[in-house]
């Protein structure tokens, strides 16, 4: 590690690597349906396409309340 890496104090938990990889779930993370909602004629295993957590952040702007 250089210098200028920033680490969890009393680890070797890079800061910057956990901030991107926890940014990148955030953003991309799709919600998959259960084993007894799948159907078998359709290869789609996810309930939504789109980001999970980034649709509820935008409920939460849109509804100006910090809980859903």
């Amino acid at each position: 590690m250089s210098s200028a890496t920033q680490v969890i104090w009393g680890t070797n938990i890079n800061a910057s690597e956990v901030q991107g990889k926890l940014k990148n779930f955030i953003q991309s993370f799709v919600e998959m349906k259960d084993e007894e909602e799948e159907d078998e004629d359709n290869d789609n295993h996810y309930l939504n396409n789109k980001p999970y957590y980034m649709e509820k952040l935008a409920e939460i702007k849109e509804m100006e309340e910090t809980v859903l």
